[in-house]
């Protein structure tokens, strides 16, 4: 079974893959309705994942972070902070 920290790091790796494809795609304008419906498909995955990285970092990457790394309450204070305001 993969630690918490490769799901992470497969996790990220995989969002960003998926925000390059969509970066990528067409914009919306001059654009026909096949070519939106998948970038619409591509935002909806890209926000599934990114939820699903957002899930595991609060549930373990950032209390280990809190219990081992000095001044790790502080560090993970302010990027769980960060990735409130993201969402």
């Amino acid at each position: 079974m993969p630690s918490a920290f490769d799901v992470l790091a497969s996790d990220h790796e995989q969002v960003k893959q998926l925000l390059s494809q969509f970066e990528a795609a067409p914009a919306a304008s001059g654009v026909n309705d096949s070519l939106l419906e998948a970038r619409k498909k591509m935002a909806e995955t890209l926000v599934i994942e990114e939820s699903k990285h957002e899930a595991v970092e609060e549930m373990y990457f950032w209390p280990a972070v809190r219990e081992h790394v000095p001044n790790g309450d502080a560090l993970a204070d302010q990027a769980i902070s960060q990735e409130q305001e993201g969402k």
